[in-house]
């Protein structure tokens, strides 16, 4: 049996989330297009924090 990784919780920062909205909206609407990637960039590069909310 594999144990898993403690998480622990972290506040994330107020822009972070904008870019995660923009994201999910961006991909919902447009599908994964430059803007997508744009906001996906940002938000890993700059937060060091990926779309799902883990630490990088």
């Amino acid at each position: 049996m594999a144990w898993s990784k403690v998480k622990t919780k972290f506040r994330k920062p107020i822009g972070w989330w904008y870019h995660k909205i923009m994201c999910e909206l961006k991909y919902h609407l447009q599908g994964s297009g430059k803007e997508y990637y744009y906001h996906l960039n940002k938000m890993c590069d700059k937060y060091k924090i990926n779309l799902y909310g883990e630490r990088m």
